[in-house]
């Protein structure tokens, strides 16, 4: 493959030269010095004394090598018929010996070379627009200011700066400007050429501005449904439901058992995450994606990769740079009790005072429920825009998919103070991984830890094992306990500068409080040389280079308009299933007790399990008729609840869920007509009536998980 790049380059470079001699010889005070040799790189032995056309046919060259450089396929052929042409003329024209040589030489790399120019266009992108434009705008004024002052002799009356501007605009579409030229050869090639630039850069121009619309990834079931399978049946990682979105690009091994999900941006494929699949099948998806990239001469990046998995990179000449590191708690026997959790124990039993916990499946919400929940997101962000590519699905609450779950904080009159949204997490150790990190800016201190801490309680109660929190970007430099070398002491300043931005530090110690499992993951690039390129593409994938108004148009529609997430249209399947049997409430502790979840039939989704065949903890198969919508509460006791009554014959969804939103509410009225919540013990009284714990970044919750900037 290198042997491929050096010789392509080679191409490329001679056919620069060449361009470059051409353009320079246009110039008064280098013409004299450079006007023999430039004519030997002349195609079709044109006189360099024809300076208008000398000069289009250099940045055509220059244009070509640039092309040829990265083994484009079209620009293999254009310059194969271009100096095979020459070649034949130069022969015809005998004095051309030189220039005959130069064009031959290059139609005998071109020939022994035609392998290795395999590569296909770029996938249309609204990067290619905007890099188009300008060029093309420099480009004629450039022509067309540098035709004027070679010819400035033969034109009257005497060439100004306003006058050749508007000769060069009105030229563009075919009207004459405020001068005459004596020469009759400029005075029919000039005005010609400046009305072909203009039909054309407008043709050109159209065609990259709709061919994004046109070739935008489209609904595509098939496709859909093997992503989807190969998450439920494979899936291990807790970013890997991410990969689920409609607007990404899957690319799937040759036996379809294993897939990378990516996008194209910049002339480069990033992907999101690691390959997901069969482990047998995870080394042929990442070898023949590589391939693919090659071929296309496309860069390639892993965003987010685990570094336990760095190695597989290794062996395939990649490289790797430490990005951050991901925060996932044990859910198993999660209890606020003891010294550490002292602070958090104090500023949630606050916010529990005043605000009850309620969970459920995001179906369940009502409209007006779902429509608080995105005011308070709007309200949380402010002015700053959605973030995230690889560790979140930047959306708003749309009550559309069940495979969600929703964890709010509602205050005694029924409104919602904050929220998180989950997603799922497969394989042989299940839980969930957040999405979303949302509260009330006027909520009072404690707010997310109440929501953290509820929710790893209540996975606990449902038999999960994990739930990944939050990704703390470049958390070892921030450890105490590290001897850094000098560059990375230098990388530690930079960050400490930064972190007053980001919340860089101030994130690594929120998350350290909940006394976390560290994951460590990194880029994985090509060559150190784009590895500056990879992090500005990064950066801007995950929304911290944002432009106002016209940011959106610099990406691709993978990013700057995320589609929505694929709805698993199996609800069997919807949950992982709890590797252990759901029990009582295991981690509550004495100063706070969480309040039972309210939520109707089907939100607990670990209560399938008995109503589910599955062959193994969270195994592929996973058969039974409505296991999410036959889940059952748990009793405090640890035993499972009464089921659920049927669904009368003939109800529909949406009277079902009303009917149930009935019943919770019937419940809750009882249950408050009873006695009540259940009040805090001496030392919970204590403690909760000490100086609230400061959030970071000044109280505010810190950034929704997948917030690493590069």
């Amino acid at each position: 493959m290198r042997r491929e790049l050096t010789r392509a380059r080679l191409i490329g470079f001679l056919t620069a030269v060449g361009g470059l001699l051409l353009v320079v010889s246009t110039l008064p005070v280098l013409r004299s010095r450079v006007e023999t040799v430039a004519s030997a790189f002349s195609p079709f032995g044109l006189r360099v004394t024809s300076h208008v056309v000398a000069l289009g046919a250099g940045v055509a060259l220059l244009y070509l090598a640039g092309q040829l450089a990265r083994r484009r396929h079209l620009a293999w052929l254009l310059a194969l018929v271009l100096f095979a042409a020459s070649t034949v003329v130069n022969v015809l024209r005998v004095h051309h010996g030189v220039a005959a040589a130069y064009s031959l030489v290059m139609v005998v790399l071109l020939m022994i070379s035609r392998r290795e120019f395999t590569a296909p266009g770029d996938p249309p992108t609204f990067f290619e627009v905007v890099r188009f434009v300008p060029w093309y705008l420099l480009g004629v004024f450039a022509y067309g200011f540098a035709a004027l002052y070679l010819e400035r002799e033969s034109i009257t009356p005497t060439p100004t700066f306003w006058g050749n501007l508007e000769t060069v605009v009105l030229g563009l579409v075919g009207v004459d400007g405020p001068y005459h030229h004596d020469r009759r050869f400029f005075d029919w090639a000039f005005p010609s050429s400046l009305l072909a630039l203009g039909i054309g850069g407008l043709v050109w121009a159209l065609v990259l501005v709709f061919r994004p619309i046109v070739a935008r990834p489209e609904a595509d079931t098939p496709t859909w449904e093997q992503a989807l399978a190969i998450v439920r049946t494979h899936s291990t990682d807790t970013l890997d439901y991410f990969a689920l979105r409609n607007d990404k690009l899957f690319f799937f091994s040759s036996d379809g058992r294993a897939m990378i999900a990516y996008t194209y941006v910049g002339r480069y494929a990033l992907a999101a995450g690691d390959p997901i699949g069969d482990p047998a099948s995870i080394e042929l998806v990442v070898d023949e994606f590589l391939a693919m990239c090659r071929e296309r001469a496309w860069g390639v990046a892993f965003l987010a990769a685990r570094e336990a998995d760095r190695q597989l990179y290794l062996d395939r000449g990649l490289h790797t740079v430490y990005l951050g590191d991901e925060a996932i708690v044990r859910c198993e026997g999660f209890t606020l009790q003891g010294k550490k959790w002292k602070s958090i124990r104090q500023s949630s039993g606050r916010i529990e005072r005043t605000y009850r916990f309620v969970w459920m499946p995001e179906t369940e919400a009502s409209p007006e429920l779902v429509a608080e929940l995105n005011d308070i997101s709007r309200r949380w962000r402010g002015k700053a825009p959605e973030r995230g590519f690889t560790m979140t699905l930047s959306q708003d609450v749309e009550g559309t998919n069940p495979a969600f779950h929703l964890a709010i904080a509602v205050d005694e009159d029924g409104r919602p103070g904050g929220f998180l949204r989950v997603v799922p997490v497969y394989g042989p150790e299940p839980g969930y991984t957040l999405d979303l990190m949302r509260r009330d800016p006027d909520t009072p201190n404690g707010m997310t830890e109440f929501l953290l801490t509820r929710t790893i309680m209540k996975l606990d109660e449902l038999g999960y094992d994990r739930f990944s929190m939050n990704f703390a970007a470049w958390g070892r430099f921030f450890e105490d306990d590290v001897e850094y070398t000098l560059r990375q002491r230098a990388v530690k300043l930079v960050l400490d500068l930064m972190s007053p931005f980001y919340q860089i530090k101030s994130l690594k110690e929120f998350n350290q409080r909940f006394s976390p499992e560290w994951v460590p993951r990194c880029i994985v690039y090509d060559d150190l040389r784009q590895l500056p390129r990879v992090a500005l593409l990064y950066s801007s994938a995950e929304g911290f280079l944002h432009l106002p108004v016209v940011g959106r148009y610099f990406l691709p529609r993978t990013i700057g308009d995320p589609g929505h997430p694929i709805v698993d249209p199996d609800p069997s399947v919807l949950h992982p299933l709890p590797r252990r049997a759901p029990g009582g409430k295991a981690g509550s502790d004495a100063g706070s007790s969480p309040e039972p979840s309210e939520t109707g039939a089907g939100a607990d989704a670990a209560d399938a399990t008995g109503a589910a065949d599955a062959t193994g903890p969270g195994g592929a198969s996973r058969r039974g008729s409505g296991a999410a919508a036959s889940a059952r509460p748990a009793g405090s006791d640890g035993s499972r609840g009464p089921r659920a009554p049927e669904r009368p014959e003939g109800e529909t969804r949406a009277e079902r869920r009303r009917r149930r939103r009935g019943e919770m509410e019937a419940a809750a009225a009882a249950a408050a007509a009873a006695g009540g919540r259940e009040g805090h013990d001496a030392e919970g009284d204590q403690e909760s009536t000490a100086p609230a714990t400061a959030e970071p970044a000044g109280g505010a919750s810190p950034p929704v998980e997948g917030e690493p900037a590069v």
